[in-house]
């Protein structure tokens, strides 16, 4: 019974919040679904940040700085990286 009643909440909405609240926190952790970015960006962005490297350019890149950032992804809207001769 407790399974199905657990089952039957909604989920909480997600919550944004300003810079300073940010750097306060704990932990940032980012959901990405892949509909804001390329999917070029979306792995740089996670690579700048997962290598320290700040880079005005790049807002998201800001965050190399907080001490614990968690990446996550929808998977389905992650994309391909594809070269192309032009």
């Amino acid at each position: 019974m407790k399974a199905d009643a657990a089952a039957a909440r909604p989920l909480p909405p997600a919550i944004t919040v300003g810079p300073v609240q940010t750097w306060k926190a704990e932990k940032v952790s980012i959901w990405q679904a892949g509909v804001h970015d390329n999917p070029l960006g979306q792995r740089l962005t996670a690579l700048m940040i997962s290598k320290r490297i700040v880079d005005s350019a790049v807002p998201m890149s800001l965050l190399a700085d907080h001490p614990n950032v968690q990446f996550n992804y929808y998977a389905a809207g992650l994309g391909a990286c594809a070269v192309e001769m032009h």
